[in-house]
This record gives C-alpha cells, structure tokens and sequence, in this order.
C-alpha cells in the first residue's frame, strides 16, 4: 500500500469512531490523502476522499460544504466512467 493508501485507512479508523473530534481528525487524515492522491495523479483515490470528506461534513451538518466535496467526487466519478461512487 501506498502512504496515500495508509493515510486514507487512519482517516477511515477515525470515522468509525463517530464522534465530533474523531470526525475532526479524520478530516485532517483524508486531506493529507487527498493532497498524496493528487500528487500520485490518482484519481481514484482523489474521488474516494472527496466523497468521504463530503460524508463527513454531512455529519457535521455542513451541507454546503459536503455538497462541494460530493460534486468534485462526482466530476471525477464521472470522467472516469466509474458510477460505482455515484450510489
């Protein structure tokens, strides 16, 4: 696995917890994937934690702001041809 890969994994382990400061940090986790992702030029993994940064601020009942992450998870969904994302 990648250090993206392992980065998203921490990030996941932290939402599972379902709490307010778990969700905080899980977010700083799934931005530093992002950030790998980008960097590795995979989309995939770009989309994968663009959804769940989205999800995670629909629990912190930021709609606006999961709208925003959904949408840029969507695009690239989209481009790929990969609609398993979009259930």
């Amino acid at each position: 696995s990648s250090p993206a890969d392992d980065t998203f994994n921490e990030g996941a382990a932290l939402f599972k917890q379902e709490t307010i400061e778990s969700y905080r940090a899980a977010l700083n986790k799934f931005n530093q994937a992002l950030e790998l992702y980008q960097n590795e030029n995979d989309r995939q993994g770009e989309a994968d934690c663009y959804m769940i940064i989205g999800r995670i601020y629909g629990r912190l009942r930021d709609s606006k702001k999961a709208f925003e992450y959904y949408s840029q998870a969507f695009d690239i969904y989209r481009g790929s041809k990969n609609y398993e994302g979009e259930a």
